[in-house]
């Protein structure tokens, strides 16, 4: 056999392993992987490599250098012009874009927001509750990109009554905030004004089994969204800014151990996790969503909002009494480091020059300690940071007692938690 002809029988044989190994179906641990649509398929990024598919059968794969540790579930936020990603335990932000996984935050991998309901608003990041840690959030945090972290936003949801959030929509036309809650199996979905502070809530008696109910917090992306799904061969897809949900039958059998990841509308084809064989397909739409769609229509029933204004009222008014037991309580410390600011200023760093100000700032109210330091010791750890800041308070306070002659038994900073999330400290003058 002639040296050319060896060669190209190599060369067959070399291509046609390639094509082989590209077809074998490649396995992905669930929880151990990231994905979202792209032109007319979906990506796959695991710990080392990223993949593309079309057909979930054959997978263009190339090595990546994020640095990315999946060691935990990530999920993608609903934004409609970026493909956006956060640990589902909260913390982590990355961000898909071009060739590149650029991580957003300066934070660190939390496990206390597991199962909230994430959504975007005026182009921020929103996660609303969740759970972790022994303790159960019915509060809502926000994405600050230029400080790189997460805060406590200032948004009321009245009538939660800890209630299970299972979808939140930003409806951008009313300025509200819809929500699908759920408590003891039952539905019901709420809309909060946010110009008005209005409140409507819907229950939806339409929907049977409450009980057998499977979901995920993946919110489908545009003409499709918020699916969930029972055990009773139902399918369901929600559409709260124009309250109505679609139900189609789904075949239980056939689709048994089988988790929706997520949705391509370009191509109306469901990226989906077969658990039984560990690995990926691609479904079309009308697999799931055929001619049998019923589209149901969620009547707005108003409710009463007095009794809320009633106890918004008291509560208020309880707020105002006990803040103005606290001022009397504190002037007097107040007073004497402003009249002395001065001389305190001379004897401690810029840093904790930065810090008092902003204490006596929101006094009489308190600030998180977030809030106090983000802009100091960038180049420390999380715990080292947290350390740190107390040593200063620590030697603050000796010099405001010092200063205002004051016994060194007295309390110049007071620490505590925020009462909107256990989880965050917060720091005011005693």
């Amino acid at each position: 056999m002639s040296r050319l002809k060896i060669h190209q029988l190599v060369l067959f044989l070399l291509c046609t392993s390639l094509t082989i190994a590209q077809e074998n179906p490649w396995e992905f641990e669930e929880g151990k992987f990231i994905y979202f649509p792209k032109e007319d398929g979906f990506v796959i990024i695991d710990e080392n490599y990223e993949y593309f598919t079309t057909d979930a059968i054959s997978f263009e794969k190339s090595e990546h250098a994020y640095n990315l540790s999946i060691n935990d579930l990530f999920l993608r936020f609903p934004h409609s012009k970026r493909t956006l990603f956060y640990h589902a335990g909260g913390g982590i932000v990355y961000e898909h874009l071009g060739d590149s996984l650029i991580r957003l935050d300066n934070s660190y991998q939390w496990n206390s927001r597991y199962g909230a309901a994430p959504f975007v608003m005026n182009d921020t990041l929103f996660l609303y509750g969740g759970y972790g840690e022994l303790n159960y959030a019915y509060n809502t945090i926000y994405f600050d990109e230029t400080r790189k972290g997460w805060f406590l936003a200032d948004i009321e949801i009245p009538n939660q009554d800890q209630k299970k959030a299972v979808f939140v929509e930003y409806d951008s036309l009313r300025n509200s905030l819809n929500f699908l809650f759920e408590k003891n199996s039952l539905f019901e979905v709420q809309r909060n004004d946010l110009s008005n502070k209005n409140t409507t809530i819907t229950p939806i008696q339409e929907i049977p089994y409450y009980d057998q109910f499977n979901y995920t917090h993946v919110t489908l992306s545009d003409s499709l969204k918020n699916v969930l799904y029972n055990n009773n061969n139902t399918i369901y897809s929600f559409d709260l800014n124009r309250s109505k949900f679609m139900s189609n039958a789904y075949d239980l059998k056939q689709n048994k151990n089988r988790n929706i990841l997520d949705y391509n509308s370009a191509t109306k084809e469901f990226l989906v996790h077969d658990m039984r064989h560990n690995k990926l397909e691609i479904i079309p739409f009308k697999w799931f969503f055929g001619q049998n769609t019923e589209t149901v229509v969620i009547e707005e029933a108003p409710s009463s909002n007095q009794a809320i204004y009633i106890v918004l009222a008291f509560a208020l008014l309880a707020a105002l009494i006990l803040r103005n037991r606290r001022t009397k309580a504190s002037s007097n410390v107040f007073d004497c480091i402003v009249k002395n600011k001065q001389h305190i200023s001379r004897q401690i760093s810029t840093n904790q020059n930065i810090m008092l100000d902003l204490i006596l700032e929101k006094h009489p109210n308190w600030i998180t300690l977030p809030d106090l330091s983000v802009d100091l010791y960038e180049n420390y750890s999380h715990d080292s940071k947290q350390k740190k800041i107390r040593k200063d308070l620590k030697e603050i306070e000796k010099i405001i007692l010092q200063e205002c002659k004051l016994s060194d038994k007295t309390i110049v900073f007071h620490f505590d938690q925020s009462p909107d999330d256990k989880r965050i400290k917060t720091i005011e003058l005693a």
